[in-house]
């Protein structure tokens, strides 16, 4: 069953082919009109998360805001015509193609927060298995239920504290 929109779905699609900067794929670069290029400059602003990362460990004094504070600010500017929950859903997967553990959760809270279901979360990170590999999604549900057991997520509906027997821990 399917639990995104569809305009969801091609966001999704659309942030995984210009991350993974995959040429075919014009498709859904049409379904996704102009949303869809909001989507692809999202994935451009997900690679300035390990930069601000290093500038903030490096020059937190001399900075006056918090690395998410300045992160959000990017992403407002590129989201275009993207609500904030879309933003969010788009960077969660390319967040995750790039395997960015603490930016992947820190836009899985987010979305969960805003109310996002937890099968629609786990539709969207299931398009990673087809643009990355059976290994990517597999390291995608193993941080999610890693951030549900050490608390960075709170306790999930379905998933619990995330005690949930897996192969890899």
């Amino acid at each position: 069953p399917r639990f995104l929109s569809e305009r969801q779905r091609e966001l999704c699609w659309v942030a995984l082919l210009g991350a993974q900067h995959e040429p075919i794929g014009l498709l859904h670069i049409e379904r996704g009109e102009r949303a869809g290029l909001a989507a692809v400059a999202l994935g451009a602003v997900a690679d300035a998360w390990p930069t601000l990362a290093f500038a903030f460990r490096q020059w937190q004094a001399a900075l006056q805001h918090t690395p998410e504070a300045v992160y959000q600010q990017i992403v407002a500017a590129a989201s275009g015509p993207l609500s904030a929950l879309e933003a969010d859903l788009v960077l969660l997967v390319v967040q995750g193609v790039r395997r960015r553990e603490e930016p992947f959760i820190y836009h899985l809270r987010r979305l969960l927060d805003a109310g996002l279901s937890e099968a629609q979360v786990a539709e969207a990170i299931s398009y990673l298995q087809l643009q990355a590999g059976n290994n990517t999604l597999l390291w995608a549900g193993n941080v999610w239920l890693a951030a549900l057991r050490d608390g960075r997520l709170p306790p999930s509906p379905s998933l619990g504290r995330g005690e949930v027997p897996t192969r890899f821990g």
